[in-house]
């Protein structure tokens, strides 16, 4: 992480601490009682979405450093639906993105970093573009039926970062479902949609064929666009669409809005 800030490194550090299951407290670097209120935020929600209880340590030997805003906006862009549709519903934005990804035959350009964070990076990508400099950030964060595994996927903490780091973090897809976004993908940019890449296992994305069809991100996705009635370009080799809250929740969604069963 050498080509972001010390802030960055910071917040990324600390967040880092929430998904160590043997890490019984995080610990913050020296700051403000306003900015306080931030992490106890997060450790009450992670708390709650993990049924874990974690205590929060102020370290007398770091200051928080401040993070230094170039006044940018930019689009963190991986190839997946919900980033393909803001960056054809916002085409003058910056994208920028984590990991290499084939290019949409010229019409994207990316910047590509050489290093992944040990942590879940979707609730994360804040604080690292903050450490680039992004004033603002447009996610691509959908609405996933009251689940709350990822706390820092939702309005409220737009606003409590914003109040903690300065950063403003835009989510104009929190009121739209997975197949609501494909179905205006696919009406907006026809051949975006036939491009987008959302699979957990295939590692190497310069590859032509980026599905791997059994991972449930591929299950997801193939069902989604089975159900809308736009098919995307692989075959499914493993049947379902997994067991979890939010999956059970969108197969029962799917029936009720397309009369699409999932075997």
């Amino acid at each position: 992480m050498s080509n972001i800030s010390a802030r960055a490194r910071q917040d990324l550090s600390a967040r880092a601490m929430l998904f160590d299951e043997e890490c019984p407290e995080v610990v913050v670097p020296s700051m403000s009682q306003d900015r306080l209120r931030f992490w106890s935020w997060m450790l009450s929600a992670y708390g709650e979405a993990q049924g874990v209880s974690r205590t929060l340590e102020v370290s007398s030997k770091e200051k928080l450093h401040e993070y230094r805003y170039t006044g940018e906006v930019v689009l963190p862009f991986s190839g997946g639906l919900e980033s393909t549709y803001l960056a054809a519903a916002f085409p003058h934005v910056h994208r920028i993105s984590l990991d290499y990804l084939p290019n949409f035959d010229g019409v994207l350009e990316y910047e590509v970093f050489d290093y992944w964070m040990e942590s879940y990076m979707e609730g994360g990508v804040p604080a690292l573009l903050a450490g680039l400099g992004y004033s603002t950030v447009i996610m691509g964060n959908e609405w996933r039926f009251g689940l709350g595994d990822l706390p820092e996927a939702n309005a409220e903490f737009c606003a409590r970062w914003f109040e903690y780091s300065g950063q403003t973090v835009i989510m104009p897809l929190l009121g739209m479902t997975k197949d609501e976004i494909a179905v205006a993908l696919a009406r907006l940019r026809p051949d975006w949609y036939s491009r987008i890449i959302s699979c957990i296992k295939t590692k190497d994305r310069r590859e032509i064929d980026c599905w791997c069809g059994r991972c449930a991100k591929c299950q997801v996705a193939w069902h989604t666009a089975q159900a809308i009635g736009r098919p995307l370009p692989f075959s499914l080799r493993k049947k379902g669409i997994g067991d979890d809250y939010w999956s059970e929740r969108y197969r029962e969604h799917l029936s009720d809005t397309y009369d699409y069963e999932i075997d």
